[in-house]
C-alpha cells in the first residue's frame, strides 16, 4: 500500500464519510443527519481561508469577527461530531429551530452555493 494510500483516505472512507470527529456540509445531503445538539461557539477558524470575511452574511451581520468560525457540537452513537462552518443559510436553519442543549435534531441540506438551504427539525 502506497503513502497516499495509507495518509489520504477516498470520500468514502474515514472523516469525509462522516467517521470522523468533524463533518462536512455533504454529510448533510440527502436523508441529513440525525445529531443530539451539545453546544454552539464562535472559535478562530482552523484554516484562515475558512474563517468568516467581508462578504459573508455573518460577517455583515456582526455575527462573526473575520477569522471566526461557529462551531456547532452535536452527540451521535459515534460519539462527538463537529461542524465548523460560517454559512449563513446552517446559523439561519439553526435559529429558526431554536434547539435546546440535548435536543435531537435532523438536519438536511438542499441546492448549492447561494441556493443552498438547510432544514433543521427538532424530533
Amino acid at each position: 500500500m502506497g503513502y497516499f494510500t495509507q495518509h489520504f483516505k477516498s470520500d468514502e472512507e474515514g472523516e469525509d464519510s462522516g467517521d470522523g470527529t468533524f463533518l462536512k456540509g455533504k454529510h448533510f445531503d440527502g436523508k441529513g443527519l440525525e445529531l443530539k445538539f451539545v453546544s454552539m461557539e464562535a472559535v478562530e477558524a482552523n484554516n484562515p481561508a475558512y474563517g468568516a470575511n467581508e462578504a459573508d452574511f455573518l460577517y455583515k451581520e456582526s455575527l462573526l469577527q473575520k477569522g471566526k468560525t461557529f462551531r456547532y457540537t452535536f452527540m451521535t452513537d459515534k460519539g462527538e461530531k463537529i461542524y465548523d462552518t460560517k454559512s449563513g443559510g446552517f446559523f439561519i436553519g439553526m435559529k429558526n429551530a431554536d434547539p435546546s442543549l440535548g435536543d435531537k435534531l435532523h438536519i438536511s441540506r438542499t441546492g448549492t452555493g447561494i441556493s443552498t438551504r438547510y432544514n433543521v427539525e427538532i424530533l
